[in-house]
This record gives structure tokens, sequence and C-alpha cells, in this order.
């Protein structure tokens, strides 16, 4: 969030920043994995410099000494409902923060109720928020809740709580919601899992209802016309390179630049001069995060993770016998047979596999140092009956793959291949790969432009 300056001044992560600890009733060595990656997500906020982090029901999971520690190393998280079995407060329920002149309460509310997470009391949010307000509105400027709630209980908080003048909202299965006003208050979300980091800039000039400043701002509009033609311009690179149809974002693109260039040619100066300041005015954004090279304090904890990972499934794998029968049918080793046994009658089409993304796909996390991470694997081998959904103990069959079943094979779209092997002119492969079978990895958060025919016509094998 901003406030009257050109600067981020205020940087909050509302919840469910944990998720990959969500694992009730798993293994221990399964939460250890967990645990890996949630220690080097802290490490990494801790290095951009959060404000506040509030709680999730998810993120309890990781357990009362996760948050010992973490708190102990000044981490700032915020929950006002959350308790031990003693009825001890695990963290702080607030925080406040004076930014630009002004002094911002930060109340932390995790959804919930009871014992839904062992070691934990989640207890009733609605008395925690009294007691928060009570203790926070005359001492803030502006009150900000950072909320796991579910979306009636925010709409809740905005329609009773008029003391409050910004929800950020972490509920795991939304995408970006755009600002919505209700009397003083502003509810906002940016989309889970860090693909989106949402920007709120404020101006107040005093209590009352909030109000859209123009986005972009007059003297912002030229700066955003060349972004748009940036953008266009690799768009338009990226489809002729890549095949890919970006037809629909170029056509929205495009239509937005043409509002744009009309409203900075009928621009007056003096439009604005007379306009009256609303008491509290936003805009708001949500930014895709696109991948760049990493600062490289955030590469070495990504380092780390990986080495520690790799390690501990190294450790684990080696107790794994080769005939455990859990192993030969989640494997399916009496099935498949492999790439290479297809090779002899099908040449054709294994040389075209080779030119596919397909036939890369275990190479490229070996490029990235991921080939023993269990949450990537399922989607860049011939897993068997293994799935990403798969808890860790079967996904860690996944390491005992020969070198011809780490790739994305003939029978991940074909079917297991022995009895077609065996009795080839009766036994037939599948024709064609069922949708469902290429969405199992080409989901939406994967591959939110995946269009099945459009795929399935990329990957076509040539005809006998």
């Amino acid at each position: 969030m901003r406030a009257e300056t050109a600067q981020p001044l205020l940087v909050v992560d509302a919840g469910n920043l944990l998720f990959q600890t969500a694992l009730r009733g798993a293994g221990e060595d399964d939460k250890t994995t967990a645990l890996i990656i949630a220690h080097g997500i802290v490490r990494a906020y801790q290095g951009m410099a959060y404000d506040a982090v509030a709680i999730s029901a998810n993120d309890l999971s990781a357990g009362a000494a996760f948050f010992q520690q973490s708190a102990d190393q000044s981490f700032p998280w915020v929950a006002a409902n959350v308790s031990d079995q003693n009825g001890r407060a695990v963290v702080p329920a607030h925080s406040i923060k004076k930014i630009a002149g002004l002094t911002i309460g930060i109340i932390g509310l995790t959804g919930g109720t009871g014992n839904d997470v062992a070691g934990f009391i989640i207890d009733d949010w609605r008395t925690a928020l009294k007691t928060e307000i009570t203790l926070l509105e005359k001492r803030c400027d502006i009150l900000l809740v950072l909320s796991t709630l579910t979306p009636a209980e925010n709409n809740e908080i905005q329609q009773n709580y008029k003391q409050l003048d910004i929800v950020v909202s972490a509920d795991n299965k939304g995408a970006n919601i755009q600002p919505q006003v209700f009397q003083n208050s502003l509810l906002v979300q940016s989309g889970s899992r860090g693909k989106y980091i949402g920007r709120l800039d404020i101006t107040r000039h005093g209590p009352g209802n909030w109000y859209t400043a123009p986005s972009p701002s007059p003297a912002e509009r030229p700066a955003r016309l060349t972004a748009i033609d940036r953008q266009l311009g690799q768009l338009e690179k990226e489809q002729r390179e890549t095949n890919r149809d970006f037809s629909q974002k170029i056509a929205r693109l495009q239509s937005y630049r043409q509002r744009l260039s009309e409203q900075i040619g009928q621009y007056k100066p003096e439009d604005s001069a007379s306009t009256i300041a609303p008491s509290k005015r936003f805009q708001y954004a949500t930014l895709a995060v696109k991948p760049t090279s990493s600062r490289a304090d955030t590469q070495t904890i990504v380092q780390d993770i990986k080495k520690s990972i790799a390690a501990l499934n190294r450790y684990r794998h080696a107790g794994i016998q080769a005939d455990d029968p859990a192993l030969l049918y989640a494997l399916q080793k009496n099935e498949i047979v492999g790439g290479s046994a297809c090779l002899p009658c099908h040449a054709k089409q294994t040389e075209f596999w080779k030119t596919t993304k397909h036939a890369d796909a275990f190479s490229t996390l070996a490029e990235q140092g991921q080939t023993f991470n269990l949450q990537c694997l399922p989607c860049h081998v011939t897993a068997g009956r293994v799935m990403a959904s798969s808890v860790d103990s079967e996904l860690l069959f996944l390491l005992s793959l020969d070198t011809d079943r780490q790739t994305i094979g003939c029978e991940v779209c074909h079917g297991p291949g022995n009895n077609h092997l065996l009795s080839p002119e009766t036994t037939a492969p599948l024709r064609l790969p069922p949708e469902e079978i290429c969405r199992q990895c080409h989901t939406p958060d994967r591959d939110g432009t995946f269009s099945y025919p459009g795929k399935l016509a990329a990957i076509a094998c040539p005809a006998s």
C-alpha cells in the first residue's frame, strides 16, 4: 500500500502464506518437506521487509514451534484471534506503523473456529475484532484488517464495522479482486501463490467514504501508453515465434490503448484543478509477477531450500526396496515399457516426439536443480499411477524411475504399452489422450492459456 508518496511504504500479506504446510494427517517426513519450504518463505519475506503478515488456518499446520521460532526472529506475524491450548496469544494481535504522517493500525484475523488445528484455538473473530477496534481507533488514522475469513465474513466486516478503512483478504480459492467499496471500507485481494502483487495508492484528507482516483492519473497516462506499446510488441513477437494465440489479449490491450489515447487528447489541466479532493481517495492495480533474475540473497534462499529437500528425499528414498509391491503398483512396472521399446516400430513418431517440449520435460527440472522436488516430478516424467495430487510417500516412488521414464514419454498420452508390445495386432494403444490426462498438469495455475484442441494439434505424431 502507498500513501501520498511515490514509493511503496507499507508491505503486507493477508495470509495463506504457508499453504504447503496444510498437511494434517500426513507423515512426519511430508511435514518436514513443507517446513523446509516454510522456513525459506519466512527468510525471503524478511529480506523483502514485510511490515505485517496474517496467519491462516492452513499456516497453523506448521506448528507452535515454527511460529515461536519465526516470532523470535522478529517476523511480523499478526493474529488477533489465535491462541494456544492455554489461551495465550501465539503472535501479536496487531501492529502499528507510522507512514507519511499517518498512523496505521494493522489487525490480523484468522478464519476457522475452535480446535481446527492441533495445538491452537481459533477464537471468535468478531469478539477479537471489537477488542482491537476499541484499542486502536483513537490511536490510528487508518485501521487495516488482514483477513483469511470467508467472503461472506469479509462482507460482514464491511457492513458492521464502520471504523475500519481497508480489508485485505486472502481467500485461497479466490483470484484478483478489484476494490469493493461499502460505506467507509475498502476490500481488496490479489491472486494467490505469489503470481500477483496488489498495489494500493491512497490519499487521505480526513475520515469518510472512499473515492476512486483517475486510473491512470493524467500525469501517468503518457508513460502508461508507452508501456502498452512495449507490451503489445512483446506479445506480437512471442505469438510469431511460438505460435501461441494471444489475439484476445492483444485486442484488449489495443482497445485500452485507444481509450487512453482519447483521454490524453481530451485532457485539460483546468479539469483537475477545479475538482474538489475527496476525503479518502484510492487507486488500485494488480501487477503480474514476471520471472526475473533473483537478488543474490533470495537466490541463496531458493538454493538452500532445493538442497535441503534433495538431501531429505535422497535419505527417504534410500529406504525403499525396488521390489516393494506398493512401488511396483504405483509405477505400473509390469505395464509401462518405456519409450525405447516403441522406437523399433515407430521411428518416425519417435523422431517427431524429440522435437516437442514433452521430450525435454525432465531436463528442464535438472537445469533448475529440481529433480528431487516431489511437487514437480509427476508432470515431468512417465509417472504411472502417481499424480501431482498423490501424497509424498507415493511421490517418493518417482525417484526410482529409470532414465527411459525420466521424460513425458509415449505412454503418458497413449497408455501403458506392454500389452501392445506383446500383441501389436490385437491390442492397440490409445490413439488420442483424453483431455483430463492433459489437464492433470496443464492446470489454470500452470498454463492459463491451455487449449486442448490447440495443444493436441501441436504434439500430434505423424501417421505411420
